[in-house]
């Protein structure tokens, strides 16, 4: 009876330890952000929480309070917040900010907010057809506010809300086309710009597909015809005897129509790596010096998948590439914080350095 008892005591009391590590895994803290800037009571605030523990990201809105404060409750862990905010007076938003959140208890905590413009870029083709899927980068004088990679949806649109005051330089690429406009962001505006190519069109590149596919089944079938059905029909009309002579006659043929059928399959394989052309478009879309800096990074990147079988745990310190891209380390800094912007690469410090890698999301590509 006294082991019974003794061994319910056991289990209530294990119970009770998981009830209370569950309701400590599960504690949010309350996190009040101060925003920096001038009059923004009342304002509607549209925010972007990043979890870095689970990926997952929360968005909504929130009105900004007495004193220009925001509230969050948020579950132990550290967390990204984008901030954008609008007054309703103006048709674009008129301050960003982004900070990062360690919530390992209540805390108050200051945002630095910037100025603002909005701007929807529209891209077509020299016919006026709206093009989709098509890179825009947006490069600003200023480097705060969010300026990065953008692609137009199936409308051919791409939506900047949040972009620094001052000249800004639209970029979007198509094929072998790259074209660019600028323009003035005035704080609140919201814009619309067309960017039009004026020599490619999206219908005479349909059109050069269809007449390579045509043309690389036109000489599939000829090659067939020469080599396989013409052979195949003198065999069966003639004698048994000149059918062996000619088979021997012609083994150096057969030999020399392997080769070319396996350049015709090389040259298809070679057609479709071409056409994995996303990455491609993303580096058109880079300046000279961007370009440069990432084509580097992937040439050593891919050297560690060679050794080691995987990118896991690559990275390169920011010395080594002003040495390996030959890029001044003044210049770097401002072209790391760009490609950062854009999404493309990442860095971490280790010491007084910067250890620096591609992103999951351009490796992807």
């Amino acid at each position: 009876m006294g082991e019974k008892r003794g061994l319910w005591v056991l289990v209530v009391l294990l119970s009770f330890l998981s009830l209370n590590s569950f309701a400590f895994a599960q504690e949010s803290y309350d996190v009040k952000i101060s925003v920096n800037a001038i009059n923004i009571n009342g304002y509607n605030s549209q925010f972007f929480i990043y979890d870095f523990n689970t990926q997952n990201i929360t968005q909504g809105n929130q009105v900004v309070g007495r004193n220009n404060i925001l509230k969050f409750a948020l579950y132990q862990g550290f967390y990204e917040l984008s901030i954008g905010i609008d007054n309703p007076a103006t048709p674009g938003f008129d301050y960003y900010g982004k900070i990062s959140i360690n919530a390992d208890a209540n805390k108050s905590l200051e945002l630095d907010a910037v100025p603002v413009g909005s701007r929807k870029i529209e891209v077509l083709d020299m016919n006026g057809v709206p093009l989709n899927d098509i890179p825009v980068r947006i490069d600003c004088i200023a480097l705060s506010g969010e300026q990065k990679y953008f692609r137009t949806d199936n409308f051919g649109i791409a939506e900047a809300f949040f972009l620094p005051i001052g000249n800004c330089t639209f970029r979007a690429a198509a094929g072998d086309f790259v074209i660019s406009q600028e323009d003035y962001i005035e704080k609140g505006s919201a814009k619309n710009i067309i960017i039009q190519f004026d020599k490619y069109s999206s219908n005479n590149s349909n059109i050069v597909w269809v007449l390579v596919t045509v043309f690389f089944i036109i000489v599939l079938l000829i090659i067939y015809y020469v080599f396989f059905y013409k052979k195949n029909v003198l065999r069966h009309n003639m004698p048994a005897t000149d059918y062996h002579k000619e088979k021997h006659a012609h083994s150096k043929t057969d030999n020399v129509n392997a080769a070319i059928s396996e350049t015709v399959d090389n040259s298809v394989n070679k057609d479709n790596v071409k056409k994995d052309s996303v990455k491609n478009d993303i580096l058109i879309a880079l300046n000279a010096n961007e370009r440069k800096v990432v084509n580097y990074i992937l040439e050593e990147q891919e050297k560690h998948v060679s050794s080691n079988g995987d990118s896991e745990g690559f990275y390169l310190h920011q010395a080594k590439i002003v040495y390996g891209a030959g890029i001044p380390k003044t210049t770097l800094v401002r072209l790391l914080q760009s490609l950062e912007q854009k999404q493309i690469i990442e860095w971490e410090r280790s010491g007084k350095m910067k250890k620096v890698k591609l992103t999951e999301w351009f490796n992807s590509k």
